[in-house]
């Protein structure tokens, strides 16, 4: 027992010569492992930040996408509900251009007829009373006869020119109003895209 004394008291202070540097081995590899884990959670928050980031960007990438395509879909249905409007209203105004022009037409005609039938019964009533159409007064009668026709043909060319240039000019307000109305959509898309991205 003596013998393990002995070899007990020789090594002890051998070992207690090793304790502190194992002491100070540990505490050192605690000090790094602390490093170490410190070192992977700024890794790991790190990477989580640029996930979300990159989470963020695409979902904002994905809203803008989705706003551009909604307002792109908006502006495209105005212009074909427009274009379906302008065609049926242009038709419309085509088809009463072409009434106003016909009865344009039909009323000089009827002009010219009543004129030929007003200079004849002229001529006859003139010969009845035995004045010469072709001579002085009777001339001049039928000169008046024609000339208050021609009149009246004037009127009614500038009443129907009147009237094809309202009708042009409702085609030209539908087109001023179509433009406006793109304008002031567009207008509301660029303020909606400011509020939802500014």
């Amino acid at each position: 027992m003596s013998a393990i004394t002995s070899v007990v008291s020789d090594l002890l202070p051998a070992v207690s010569s090793v304790v502190p540097v194992f002491n100070a081995t540990t505490g050192y590899l605690n000090k790094q492992a602390s490093l170490d884990l410190a070192a992977q959670r700024q890794q790991l928050a790190a990477e989580r930040a640029a996930a979300s980031a990159a989470a963020k960007a695409a979902a904002r990438q994905q809203t803008e996408d989705n706003l551009q395509s909604t307002q792109a879909l908006q502006m495209q249905q105005l212009q074909e509900t427009q274009a379906a409007d302008t065609a049926a209203q242009d038709a419309n105004i085509q088809n009463q251009m072409d009434q106003a022009q016909l009865s344009a037409n039909a009323a000089e005609q009827t002009r010219r007829d009543a004129l030929r039938q007003a200079v004849a019964r002229t001529k006859v009533d003139l010969a009845g009373q035995g004045v010469d159409p072709h001579d002085g007064s009777g001339e001049a009668i039928l000169l008046g006869q024609i000339k208050a026709s021609d009149q009246d043909r004037q009127a009614a060319d500038a009443a129907t020119q009147l009237r094809l240039k309202a009708l042009s000019q409702q085609a030209d307000t539908l087109n001023q109003r179509n433009l406006l109305e793109q304008t002031q959509l567009a207008e509301r898309q660029r303020l909606q895209w400011l509020n939802s991205f500014s």
